[in-house]
């Protein structure tokens, strides 16, 4: 394809190029998403939202084979959707804004969400006050929250990766 490959060249500069790296990972539980996103540049801030509580197990095979310095987490627990109240909603998002944050004054290194689902859920709940992302489902005669509100979640998510 004449015109369209091009070889990377590591000597030149690219004065365009972005402040942060973004990746997203998708796939189902157990295809090695949170293996790979242990192992990005350090130092590591990881949010940790999966329901798979599998965490300690991920950061002990990461000290094992050498990787795991330095690591810093933080795990919210997952709340069943009957039971997350708005609040409870508001305080995760603050935590990981904060920790966010942190990360950012820090100049350098990796900062994943793992449990993405959850993320943006909590943000919902937070911000609508309802999440179809976590299961909320109007009951007949009930007014569900607009569509235009979730894209409010949307936004904040971009805005916290930024």
């Amino acid at each position: 394809m004449p015109g369209l490959v091009q070889t990377y060249d590591p000597t030149t500069s690219y004065t365009g190029a972005l402040r942060h790296v973004i990746l997203t990972l998708f796939g189902e539980s157990k295809t090695g998403k949170t293996h790979l996103a242990l192992r990005c540049p350090q130092p590591l801030y990881l949010v940790y939202l999966d329901p798979n509580p599998n965490l300690d197990m991920h950061l002990r095979l990461i000290v094992e084979v050498g990787y795991g310095k330095e690591i810093q987490y933080i795990w919210l627990p997952p709340v069943a959707y009957r039971n997350l109240s708005r609040q409870q909603a508001e305080h995760y998002i603050g935590t990981i804004e904060a920790f966010a944050d942190q990360a950012l004054r820090a100049g350098e290194g990796t900062f994943v969400v793992d449990g993405a689902t959850m993320l943006k859920g909590y943000y919902e709940k937070a911000l609508v006050g309802e999440s179809p992302t976590l299961g909320f489902r109007p009951r007949a005669g009930e007014q569900a929250p607009r569509q235009v509100e979730y894209g409010m979640a949307t936004q904040a998510i971009r805005d916290l990766v930024q």
